[in-house]
């Protein structure tokens, strides 16, 4: 039977001269795949589906073996990165690689089009764990730059217990289109930066972080915003 195993194992390979960049507990990587042009003849043989998980604007492949996203971070990230301790990430749990495809005023197949976190991601979120740290990749496969951005909620730029996602949610479920200005205005949240990032370049950020994509018009169902995700974790025993 044919697979994509040894397909993966030989496309996904990284740059020895990978550059690396930190800015507030956030990594910016350069230079990443040695040859991204087979990752993206890689991602073209993978079924598409319309956005069903979560609030993803757009669409979503299924989650590759957890071992693919293990197989990309044992390969890039060094050893003195300081947010993460490469010796713990383990080929186990829930780690996982998929590419995202976003376009502007999509909300998510079920998801509440009101939702200013979905719709177009105009607010920040969390992909939140509280038992053990986990970190994502996201790697830009498009001709033009993107931007994540990071926020602070009450002056704290993470997430770290089901109360305080609570709280984050149920805040911004507040904002609508016609308050969204004076909801900003009262400070509670803020935009610290963005991160523009361009071709074959990638991010590396807890999961925990408040983070939005910048979704514009450029973006649409036909030339959606495609980028690889992967979600590693680091489970440290000692």
């Amino acid at each position: 039977m044919q697979t994509l195993d040894k397909l993966f194992k030989e496309t996904f390979i990284i740059n020895q001269n990978i550059e690396t960049i930190e800015k507030e507990y956030t990594y910016h990587f350069k230079n990443v795949f040695k040859d991204v042009n087979a990752v993206l003849d890689f991602e073209k043989k993978l079924t598409k589906w319309e956005s069903c998980e979560g609030a993803k604007p757009g669409f979503n492949t299924l989650k590759l073996p957890m071992w693919t996203s293990y197989y990309i971070a044992h390969q890039m990230l060094p050893d003195d990165i300081s947010i993460i301790n490469t010796d713990h990430i383990m080929n186990t749990g829930d780690s996982s690689t998929e590419f995202n495809y976003f376009y502007y005023n999509n909300t998510g197949w079920n998801k509440d089009n009101n939702s200013l976190v979905s719709n177009n991601c105009l607010l920040p979120h969390t992909d939140p764990t509280y038992d053990h740290d986990t970190f994502i990749i996201l790697f830009n496969l498009n001709c033009r730059p993107v931007k994540t951005c990071f926020w602070t909620f009450d002056n704290k730029r993470r997430v770290d217990s089901d109360e305080e996602n609570k709280l984050l949610m149920d805040y911004t479920n507040s904002f609508t289109y016609d308050n969204f200005n004076h909801k900003m205005s009262e400070g509670r949240l803020k935009k610290q930066f963005c991160i523009e990032y361009g071709f074959n370049e990638a991010i590396l950020y807890n999961a925990n972080r408040l983070h939005s994509p910048v979704i514009d018009d450029y973006w649409t169902r036909e030339n959606p915003r495609c980028m690889l995700r992967c979600l590693i974790r680091d489970y440290d025993y000692q």
